[in-house]
């Protein structure tokens, strides 16, 4: 019998995980989205490293990198995107050179491969995220959940707009590693720790502030200075696996430890230089930008994802009950609002949202998960079910519209001039009061 369960459960997220990517396809035909147009500015940083082993065998003398004094140039972007693309990326040179296509790494091709890639990691990571939220809530809220972390913010848009970008990456092994950290900590063994131990040594090779993650460690159900205690005992007691974890991370991140090396002849490099030689750094972290990043007109969180005000209700409601790990999720909420608002490019220009916390929505969706379940899991409470149902359908709705409108004007927030006045402009516009052919700019 649970066999058959098994079958069932297994052969439905395949039906859901098709229909999802289906659906994303749909959207990208809809809105004419160039598919090869996904491989530019930081997305072909990312992604270069697999047209340059693979066809060019080149990867000192990458195009979108700075040069060296030694000659060869320098990838700023480190490896892990391209290593999560990899599996895509060759299911589509092989197929072009079967077709006859071009095979260079840069054509349409290639860039619905990336589609394919965030579609999949994506539908993962939110199948890992419904099993977590059923942890402490029903099937109706873990799915209401799911679906307004997708359709209601920007992973929508980096998942089918800019598929080359880290963020959906980062989304799923974050995912995986928070689903599988709890096992971990209730139970050590290899099995575990290996389980736990490759995303997380995945997300930093993504993105190297992943590694905020590092921080459920310690904090993950420790609640009072003496569970914080018993947790550090936990770790002494348990080093074995902990040393596993750290060699595992530096398997993982060995090839980009060989890049920096062979290019610029140090093991660790920091690569964040502009095109000008100038380093990249956190520019305001004595005056950082918080109110920018929140509620900035250019691409502040809470006025380009206003769903996650029902994180800040749910975050009031954890602290209040002492539950969901409340500790953890708002200092590392601190941290990382403290670390973007520091970064001399803390609106991360031409973005859509505040695309740098997707990373971070595995944990975010837990206040409003709990939130949510105040609502739908109790008998009765028809008005506020309504109510909520109609924020989370406009929410929605606009986040799609103003995602797939975003791309057709090609990154309207570059503009200096983009003001409060432009974005009602472009308010209007979602709800069909100005007609399409109307720019934003």
């Amino acid at each position: 019998m649970n066999f058959l369960k098994n079958n069932i459960l297994r052969n439905n997220i395949i039906l859901f995980g098709i229909l999802f990517i289906a659906l994303n396809i749909l959207f990208s035909f809809c809105y004419n989205i160039q598919y090869r147009l996904y491989i530019w500015s930081d997305a072909e940083g990312y992604y270069q490293y697999l047209p340059y082993l693979f066809i060019k065998h080149d990867i000192t003398h990458q195009s979108y990198a700075y040069y060296l004094e030694n000659g060869m140039t320098m990838n700023k972007y480190t490896f892990g995107v391209a290593f999560m693309e990899m599996p895509f990326f060759l299911g589509a040179h092989a197929y072009s050179i079967i077709k006859g296509l071009q095979s260079d790494g840069y054509t349409s091709v290639y860039g619905f491969s990336l589609l394919l890639a965030a579609s999949v990691y994506v539908y993962m990571g939110l199948v890992l995220l419904y099993k977590l939220i059923l942890k402490f809530s029903s099937k109706l809220t873990a799915f209401i959940s799911v679906f307004i972390i997708y359709f209601g913010t920007n992973l929508f848009y980096y998942t089918v707009c800019e598929s080359g970008m880290s963020h959906a990456y980062s989304f799923f092994v974050l995912t995986w590693f928070l689903y599988s950290l709890d096992r971990f900590i209730q139970t050590p063994n290899f099995k575990n720790t290996l389980i736990c131990g490759i995303p997380i040594a995945l997300g930093v090779l993504i993105r190297p502030t992943n590694s905020i993650y590092l921080l459920l460690f310690l904090l993950y159900n420790v609640y009072s200075i003496k569970a914080l205690k018993e947790r550090f005992l936990f770790i002494f007691k348990n080093y074995k696996y902990f040393l596993l974890i750290a060699i595992i991370a530096f398997i993982v991140l060995f090839p980009q430890f060989y890049y920096w090396s062979h290019v610029a002849g140090k093991i660790v490099f920091y690569s964040y230089v502009n095109p000008q030689g100038e380093a990249e750094t956190f520019k305001y972290i004595s005056n950082p930008k918080l109110l920018h990043v929140l509620f900035g007109v250019e691409s502040g969180w809470l006025i380009y994802s206003p769903v996650f005000l029902f994180f800040v209700a749910g975050m009031f409601l954890i602290i209040k009950k002492k539950v969901l790990n409340y500790l953890a999720i708002l200092m590392i909420f601190a941290i990382i609002l403290y670390i973007n608002a520091s970064w001399w490019a803390y609106t991360y220009a031409c973005s859509f949202g505040y695309r740098s916390f997707i990373e971070y929505y595995p944990l975010f969706i837990i206040p409003m998960a709990y939130f949510f379940s105040k609502i739908f899991d109790v008998p009765k409470k028809y008005f506020q079910k309504t109510v909520i149902v109609f924020f989370l359908v406009i929410f929605s709705f606009t986040n799609i519209r103003m995602s797939l409108l975003y791309y057709k004007e090609k990154c309207w927030i570059v503009d200096e001039g983009f003001n409060w006045f432009k974005y009602n402009k472009v308010l209007n516009k979602v709800f069909f009061i100005l007609p399409e052919d109307t720019s934003v700019k």
